[in-house]
């Protein structure tokens, strides 16, 4: 993976590295969910903004077992990431 934007190897692409992370450091059998808005925009180095807001959305739900992490799906439209926003409740109602 190239994580440097300035590298030769981007073809002139901007993303972002950096990602939303929650979670248990044991496995303990609770159902854990995140339901998180954000957004995001180009700027240039005196951070000038050079692009419209770009508003995205995360919802999971998952459990630690003792081989890692599997997804839980007993919330209809569950585990996805999309363009636009997500209802915050554990429902998504």
């Amino acid at each position: 993976m190239d994580s440097n934007p300035q590298s030769g190897g981007s073809n002139g692409k901007v993303y972002s590295v950096d990602a939303p992370g929650i979670g248990p450091s044991l496995a303990d059998g609770n159902t854990y969910r995140a339901r998180l808005n954000f957004f995001a925009w180009g700027e240039l180095p005196d951070v000038t903004a050079v692009s419209p807001n770009y508003s995205f959305y995360l919802r999971v739900s998952c459990q630690k077992t003792a081989n890692g992490f599997v997804f839980i799906n007993d919330v209809p439209g569950d585990n996805q990431i999309g363009v636009g926003s997500t209802p915050t409740t554990w429902n998504l109602q």
